[in-house]
C-alpha cells in the first residue's frame, strides 16, 4: 500500500491497492489473457446479440423477452465493469489500482449485480403471473408494469451500490 501521512496525527490514507494477480509466470499470464479475453468476447457478443435480436424481432416484444433483454444488459454491465481493466492489467503487468478506481469499479459491479438480482425477481414474478393467473396476465403484466419493475430494479441497484460502496470504502485498509 502506498501511504500518506496526514498532519501530526498517526492517521494514514490508502491511495492504491496492490493486486496480487493470478500468477507471476509471464507465459501463464499470456494464456490467462487469451482465455479471459475469449470468455469476455463471447459474453459481450452473446449479450449484445440477444439485445439486438429482441429489439429487432417484433414477435419478441413480450414481457418475458423484455426482462431477458434487460438481464442481458445488466450482465453486459457487470462483466464490463471488471473484465476490461483485468485484461489491460494482465497485458501491461500493472499490479496496482488507485483507491478511487477500485471504488468506481466496485460500485459499477455491485450496482449491476444487484440490479440483476432484482430483474431476476421481476422475471420470476412475470412467470408466476403467467402460470397462476393466465386469464389476468395481460392486465397484470402491461408494458407499464414491466417498465416499472425494470426501472425499480435499476433504482434498487443504484441505492445498493451507494450503500455497499460507501460502507466498504469507509473501512480502514492500513496494515491489511
Amino acid at each position: 500500500h502506498k501511504i500518506e501521512k496526514m498532519g501530526k496525527e498517526n492517521h494514514s490514507v490508502v491511495t492504491e491497492f496492490i493486486l496480487m494477480g493470478i500468477t507471476q509466470d509471464p507465459q501463464l499470464q499470456i494464456i490467462f489473457f487469451v482465455v479471459f479475453l475469449l470468455v469476455y468476447l463471447v459474453d459481450v457478443v452473446g449479450n449484445v446479440g440477444m439485445i439486438i435480436l429482441i429489439i429487432a424481432d417484433t414477435q419478441l416484444h413480450t414481457p418475458m423477452y423484455f426482462f431477458l433483454c434487460n438481464l442481458s444488459f445488466v450482465d453486459l454491465g457487470y462483466s464490463s465493469a471488471i473484465a476490461p481493466r483485468m485484461l489491460a492489467d494482465l497485458l501491461t503487468k500493472r499490479n496496482v489500482i488507485s483507491f478511487s478506481s477500485c471504488a468506481t469499479q466496485f460500485a459499477f459491479f455491485v450496482g449491476f449485480v444487484d440490479a440483476e438480482c432484482y430483474v431476476l425477481a421481476a422475471m420470476a414474478y412475470d412467470r408466476f403471473v403467467a402460470i397462476c393467473r393466465p386469464l389476468h396476465y395481460s392486465a397484470l403484466m402491461s408494458k407499464r408494469v414491466c417498465l416499472a419493475l425494470v426501472l425499480g430494479s435499476y433504482l434498487a441497484g443504484l441505492v445498493s451500490l451507494g450503500a455497499h460502496t460507501s460502507l466498504t470504502f469507509s473501512l480502514s485498509y492500513c496494515g491489511s
